[in-house]
């Protein structure tokens, strides 16, 4: 398992050209991102199969803006921790293993903009909470195991622009609230249980 330390290295690498030595966790090119104190900022694994779950003490990487871990083995819960994330911007954990369900917290977090963990096993319902998300651009929950109906307070965020709710096993009707949605630009809902009709003012 992959362990970042504050060991330096006494040579030269591509992610540091300001020093002749860089801390060991920054010396991973392409992989681990830092900015001029050493600080992680950026971890991009993705299409790298690694085998890994998110420890809770991933939230002391205080100054991390994006997690990208596409197409890995990620296993194992998402913990409530990373909420403490306040400056993450991009979560991408797509084309997984994670189950348990989606903490409510993240919807707190206040500069995330995009959370892409669809093809996991996620379960439970969907938090109404990310109805007020305030930076949330981009959700996407596709291809997962989540029942419940789809919360009509998802409708009233004034930034949610891309929503993706395919291949679940939600169930009722849509929100009446989707007609007042103007910042939709793509909502995907196949493949569920839902039932009723879709409203002519939708404007399919």
């Amino acid at each position: 398992q992959h362990r970042f330390t504050e060991e330096k290295k006494e040579e030269a690498m591509p992610n540091d050209d300001t020093t002749t030595t860089c801390y060991l966790h920054c010396c991973w090119s392409e992989i681990v991102f830092c900015n001029g104190f050493h600080q992680v900022t950026s971890l991009d694994f993705d299409h790298k199969d690694v085998r890994y779950y998110l420890p809770h003490e991933i939230a002391f990487l205080t100054e991390l803006t994006d997690l990208r871990l596409f197409a890995n083995h990620g296993f194992g819960t998402l913990p409530e921790s990373l909420a403490r994330l306040t400056k993450l911007e991009t979560f991408v954990i797509s084309g997984n293993f994670h189950t348990g369900t989606i903490p409510t917290v993240f919807a707190s977090m206040p500069r995330l903009q995009a959370i892409q963990a669809q093809y996991n096993g996620l379960v439970g319902t969907i938090p109404s909470e990310f109805g007020t998300a305030s930076s949330l651009e981009s959700f996407n929950v596709a291809q997962n195991k989540l029942e419940g109906t789809i919360p009509p307070e998802l409708f009233d965020n004034p930034t949610l622009s891309y929503l993706y709710l395919d291949h679940n096993a939600l169930i009722g009707t849509l929100p009446t609230t989707l007609t007042k949605y103007t910042v939709l630009r793509r909502l995907e809902f196949n493949e569920n249980l839902l039932t009723g009709t879709i409203p002519t003012e939708v404007g399919l």
